[in-house]
């Protein structure tokens, strides 16, 4: 069994935190009027973070549920080669510098071809976006290989609508193999 685990920032705005909750919501209305209470689908699990350490503990805890992550959604703000969490105050909370922390925890929860998703303005873009991926995808990702992506613009969230990548926009994916070889494309 293959959990989906979203973790998203509880000190944004209440109209990207509806638009994050369209994205595991069981109910289009519970999205939109409970965001931090709805019922999400089977196997799906909703945590808020607020850095690192969360991110560690909560990738810890759900690999030791008995099963595996398939699928990792974290839902923020970014800058080219960052992630925010919480944006209130202003704070990165994973980089190419820190996000190796994480690989112990993810070696044990992350599922074989499991897939991690950064949703985030611009984390993906540019260089520093590209040097993020390099060494997010084998942290994160390489017992088991898998994808991992990131935003190159700015992302919309708002209710209903979930999170969305303007027309404008790209996805910089970082494919991972099992042992950490990272090939990087864009899509």
């Amino acid at each position: 069994m293959n959990y989906t685990l979203h973790l998203y920032d509880p000190t944004d705005n209440g109209t990207r935190r509806r638009g994050y909750a369209a994205e595991y919501c069981s109910s289009l209305y519970d999205s939109v009027m409970n965001p931090a209470t709805c019922a999400a689908p089977q196997y799906t699990i909703v945590t808020p973070v607020t850095g690192i350490v969360d991110i560690e503990a909560e990738i810890q805890r759900i690999g030791g549920l008995g099963g595996k992550i398939g699928w990792l959604y974290i839902h923020s703000h970014g800058i080219p080669g960052q992630v925010w969490i919480p944006i209130s105050p202003p704070t990165p909370c994973l980089a190419a510098t820190n996000v190796s922390y994480l690989k112990s925890a993810c070696k044990k929860a992350m599922a074989p071809g499991a897939k991690v998703g950064f949703f985030g303005c611009n984390i993906g873009e540019g260089p520093q976006g590209e040097a993020f991926l390099r060494v997010a995808g084998p942290s994160m990702l390489g017992a088991d290989g898998g994808l991992m992506f990131a935003a190159t613009s700015v992302t919309l969230s708002g209710p209903v609508l979930g999170q969305r990548l303007p027309a404008w926009g790209s996805v910089r994916v970082a494919t991972v193999s099992p042992g950490g070889v990272v090939v990087i494309s864009r899509r």
